[in-house]
């Protein structure tokens, strides 16, 4: 690679993480602007009601007490349905482990033509996955590893762009 690409490279970065940046301290201002209009709102109220496993998706009170413990504060409100994808990368289970799974079936969102959706119902999903891998704590322990080995090979490629030669 020729001094020349490796300089535009390494410029073009720089510009992708300013653009980066400044749309997250967007992102941020506009949650502050939003956190303070909600504030000012629940002025009003008396209590403000803190949000518990009751209040989301993940443990609805006609759940059993044992769904509710096992879930995980970041899949609080979230849908019961989930994709392939997102079993596989949030949950750590192969593909094998999906295939005992019960499935529901949508239309493709994004064209009508291709195949359905395959949707996996979030509980069971992280059942499995807690038998898997040994309960909720082993699962958390996989989950970081994957992601710190993910962030590693990116760096390391990250490095060999930039490295001088």
């Amino acid at each position: 690679m020729t001094p020349e690409l490796q300089e535009r490279i390494r410029k073009n970065r720089e510009n992708a993480l300013k653009i980066q940046a400044e749309r997250k301290r967007k992102l941020e201002e506009k949650q502050r602007q939003a956190d303070s209009a909600s504030t000012s709102a629940s002025a009003f109220e008396h209590t403000k009601k803190p949000r518990t496993k009751e209040d989301s998706g993940c443990g609805e009170r006609s759940k059993p007490r044992k769904e509710v413990e096992d879930c995980e504060e970041w899949e609080w409100g979230l849908p019961e349905l989930i994709t392939k994808k997102e079993a596989v990368t949030m949950y750590c289970v192969p593909e094998g482990t999906l295939a005992v799974c019960q499935v529901a079936a949508k239309d493709n969102p994004r064209h009508k033509g291709w195949a359905p959706m395959k949707l996996y119902r979030r509980t069971e999903v992280r059942e499995r996955a807690y038998e898997r891998h040994g309960g909720k704590e082993r699962l958390i322990e996989e989950r970081s590893k994957r992601q710190k080995r993910k962030l590693a090979k990116e760096l390391c490629g990250a490095d060999q762009i930039f490295a001088p030669r």
